[in-house]
């Protein structure tokens, strides 16, 4: 964040998603404040024993689909780090995260 701010550029921006081992506060907080000079969005539910299907990550992506609800943009979310590297899984998630984006519309 400092380097984004030091450079000041109004062609710089950031990618986000949530860091492993930090609280979804934490996070959400991260989020917030890397909002002006976001790009994009990496979507996936991961804890210390490895990834999860993206439902299991309901109460915290609503957190962060509320604060990408301020831009006045649309922010693209791309999924990746799929459960298993099951194509199936992969569809799975992009369910759950158009329904997410449907119910916060």
């Amino acid at each position: 964040m400092a380097l984004m701010q030091r450079a000041a550029h109004p062609n710089l921006y950031s990618l986000w998603q949530p860091s492993v081992g930090v609280s979804p506060a934490d996070r959400a907080a991260s989020l917030s404040q890397i909002l002006p000079m976001l790009a994009h969005v990496h979507v996936f539910q991961w804890n210390d024993a490895g990834r999860l299907p993206l439902s299991d990550g309901a109460s915290e992506w609503a957190v962060y689909i509320d604060i990408l609800k301020q831009r006045a943009e649309t922010t693209p979310m791309l999924i990746e780090f799929v459960s298993g590297d099951d194509p199936e899984m992969f569809r799975r998630d992009a369910r759950t995260l158009k329904a997410w984006i449907e119910q916060a519309a």
